[in-house]
């Protein structure tokens, strides 16, 4: 079901950009072109209605530009999941304000499927952190491990990175809107923890480097 739903997302973002993108920037070229040739003695009134409709069109492109990459971000096929990842956190900072910094460390090759899952699972986590970051920065930790696959998100909480000594409280992941990224992992064969304290939140998703496609 997963699989279905990711390759429908493709085909989505695919037709969005295929033609909704197309013909918007084909009609701003022709209101551009009718915009040059206005010969009106005053053709103010003109002017503006073609300025709003061309303001119009811009927003649309970008909306288009948003909608599609956030079903699927090109960069994923095209450059691989460390680039998208990259790229998915330069869209946090602008949207958020928080700075995010990636520390990628997998070395060896990923199926579709898988980071395909990994983007996703980060792409969830991330979500849950913008809405209830405390203005600290965030730092995205891939990491292979003998067991699989480890993803780390944290806030920074002093100079030097390090976890604080505040006293910890672990939460179930269900019940801190990241019943997505638990289902996720769980469908992979993987697992969620959740820790937050007074300085900050930790969240550790581990999944198996040979998980099966979701079916």
């Amino acid at each position: 079901l997963q699989q279905t739903h990711e390759d429908e997302r493709v085909e989505l973002a695919r037709e969005l950009h295929e033609n909704l993108g197309q013909v918007l920037a084909g009609l701003k070229i022709e209101l551009a072109w009718i915009e040059e040739r206005l010969q009106s003695p005053s053709p103010s009134a003109l002017e503006s209605h073609l300025m709003m409709s061309q303001s119009l069109i811009d927003s649309a492109m970008t909306t288009v530009r948003r909608v599609t990459s956030a079903l699927r971000p090109p960069v994923l096929d095209d450059l691989g999941l460390r680039e998208a990842l990259e790229w998915l956190l330069e869209d946090f900072s602008a949207r958020t304000a928080l700075q995010a910094r990636l520390d990628f460390q997998i070395t060896g090759p990923l199926s579709k499927e898988l980071a395909t899952n990994l983007f996703r699972l980060c792409q969830s986590g991330l979500s849950h952190f913008a809405h209830n970051s405390k203005a600290q920065p965030v730092t995205l930790y891939l990491l292979e491990t003998p067991g699989g696959i480890v993803i780390r998100l944290e806030d920074l909480v002093d100079s030097e990175g390090e976890w604080g000594g505040a006293e910890a409280e672990e939460h179930s992941a269900q019940l801190l809107g990241l019943v997505g990224v638990w289902e996720r992992a769980r469908l992979m064969g993987g697992g969620v923890a959740f820790q937050a304290t007074t300085a900050g939140s930790h969240l550790v998703i581990s999944v198996p480097s040979t998980a099966s496609p979701l079916p």
